[in-house]
């Protein structure tokens, strides 16, 4: 598997006039990892030891990636436990002292194509940052593929990375929950466009559920993250959303 990493590139196109205050606290969501210990008889050790030098081990890193929580590490220096395919970065950009803007909180790349079991590496290089997917589990309107886990990293301090598997084909709508009123998401396409997230995200609340708020409907709304085009681009900047 070859692993992919787009550079940001330094001028900055996307504003939105309406975001006027920074980040108020944070919203932590809870993930757990799953450990399974194979607590073998002696006669199932040594049949593990005949088996060869691999004896298993492609088990085993399956096992490491939780189907919801995926594999948060406490560092950027930590080995990962499992080969991962593509890279995404958890940024901040504040503006100069001769600028009159807001801070901008983003996902880079914003829209990403990958295969069904591909491996992401989410590197959380600026603070206060967790990744959720917009699923009905959490109380949201539904943005991922049906069957989807309802996947979610929790917070993560500065200089660690969490790996998630995508396993199901379709369109993902991702988030920043503590960043949301400042429109911190970004847009996976799992080999094909399909699913609720090619639909246009409203603000209107669906029954029970809670939409996203306007300034990250704006994100998952702009044309350069239209799910057909991420696919021909393979890779969309934040950069290039207007």
């Amino acid at each position: 598997m070859t692993q992919e990493r787009d550079g940001a590139d330094e001028s900055v196109s996307y504003r939105r006039t309406f975001l006027t205050a920074a980040t108020a606290g944070s919203v932590a969501l809870a993930g757990c990892l799953s450990g399974d210990d194979d607590g073998g008889t002696d006669d199932e050790a040594e049949n593990d030891e005949s088996d060869g030098d691999n004896g298993g081990d492609d088990e085993e890193s399956s096992d490491e990636l939780h189907e919801r929580y995926g594999y948060p590490s406490t560092s950027m220096d930590e080995e990962p436990p499992v080969d991962y395919d593509h890279e995404i970065d958890l940024l901040m950009d504040y503006p100069g002292e001769d600028e009159d803007r807001p801070p901008e909180f983003y996902f880079e790349p914003a829209g990403l194509a990958i295969e069904a079991g591909d491996v992401v590496k989410f590197n959380f290089l600026t603070p206060d940052h967790a990744v959720a997917a917009f699923h009905e589990g959490f109380g949201r309107t539904h943005r991922v593929p049906e069957g989807a886990e309802p996947l979610s990293s929790p917070m993560m301090d500065v200089d660690t990375y969490w790996l998630c598997s995508f396993e199901e084909s379709g369109v993902y709508d991702l988030y920043c929950p503590p960043h949301e009123f400042l429109g911190m998401g970004m847009r996976l396409v799992v080999d094909e466009a399909s699913g609720p997230a090619t639909e246009p995200a409203v603000t209107e609340a669906e029954g029970q559920v809670r939409p996203p708020e306007e300034a990250l409907a704006a994100t998952f709304n702009a044309d350069a993250l239209e799910a057909e085009r991420i696919l021909e681009e393979g890779s969309v900047s934040w950069h290039d959303l207007e």
